[in-house]
This record gives structure tokens, sequence and C-alpha cells, in this order.
């Protein structure tokens, strides 16, 4: 969950509601398509959105795929009668956040506020930040033609994701 949400932007209650069937490959790039569904609703207009899986996110999305039934959530853990159950998986998280950090402050939120550092730290522009993070923007452009292709977004975050040392391995994400 917490590979997953560090390189996408998602918020929790995205990440705990995906299923496989919204995990996708459109012209060789892998991505996630996140609208509502039955298990969960999304914040805003502009939540809804494709993000490209790359790094480690992907291993961590062929895991959790692993034995998983097309319209069967990826968290099957934190999905109680069909509905994903957020405030379960932000506590889980946030503990295991502030063990690691040892930080009390540091939530599941963090996540995407990183992110967005890191993309705008690569020099990607805002309205792709915006088009990955699913943040509003009070541009009325922005609502204008179909938005940025998923290669194009696939190379922001690999960008943005680039300086990623893998701990012990001594290469990049």
């Amino acid at each position: 969950l917490a590979v997953l949400m560090s390189h996408t932007g998602m918020r929790i209650a995205e990440a705990i509601g995906l299923r496989r069937s919204d995990c996708k490959v459109s012209s060789g790039v892998r991505y996630v398509l996140l609208e509502p569904n039955d298990a969960r609703t999304l914040k805003t207009k502009t939540s809804k959105r494709e993000i490209p899986i790359v790094g480690l996110a992907e291993r961590a999305i062929d895991t959790l795929m692993t034995g998983v039934e097309r319209h069967d959530p990826l968290f099957y853990n934190y999905v109680r009668d069909g509905v994903a159950n957020a405030n379960s998986a932000s506590g889980a998280i946030n503990k295991w956040l502030r063990q690691v950090t040892g930080n009390d402050q540091v939530t599941s939120h963090c996540f995407r506020h990183t992110l967005k550092d890191m993309l705008m730290e690569a020099g990607v522009p805002k309205p792709v930040q915006t088009a990955i993070g699913g943040w509003g923007s009070s541009d009325i452009s922005d609502n204008y033609g179909k938005g940025y292709s998923l290669r194009v977004k696939k190379e922001a975050l690999e960008a943005a994701l680039s300086n990623l040392l893998l701990e012990g391995l001594g290469t990049t994400v």
C-alpha cells in the first residue's frame, strides 16, 4: 500500500478501493483507472484519472493481483461487505510510518505531498502534476481536450521517482 501510494500519489481510499479490473494496459503503458465503484467514491471530480504504474509500484501491483479475480479488491483485507475502510487502512499505515520514521506527525497523506514535491523538483509542468495527482485547478482551460497521455504522465512519474534509491541495491527506481 505504501509503495503504491508513494509512486502514484493516490489517496488511501483511492488505493484500497482498487480492483483487479482497474489495472490496465494501453499502448504498452500499465496504469490504474481511478473512477467511482461500489467499494469507494472519489473525493472530487478531478480525482477520476488514469495513473501510470512505474518502478516498485509495478511489482506491488503484480503481487497484489496474484490470485485475485477480475472484480475483487486488491486490498481485500480493508474491504468489508464490499466497502473500502479507509480509516482502518489509514490507522495501520500511519502506525507503521511512525514506527519507521520515529515522527508522530507523519501520515499516509504525506505520500501525496512528497510526490507533489518530487514532481516539482523534476521540472514536471503543473498541469501534468495535476493530471497525475487529481488535484484541482483554477484554470478553466485545464478542462478542455482529452488531457495528458499516459506516456507523458509515465515519463513525468519516472523523472520524479528517478532519485529514489533502492536500499541496498544501489539502483534507482
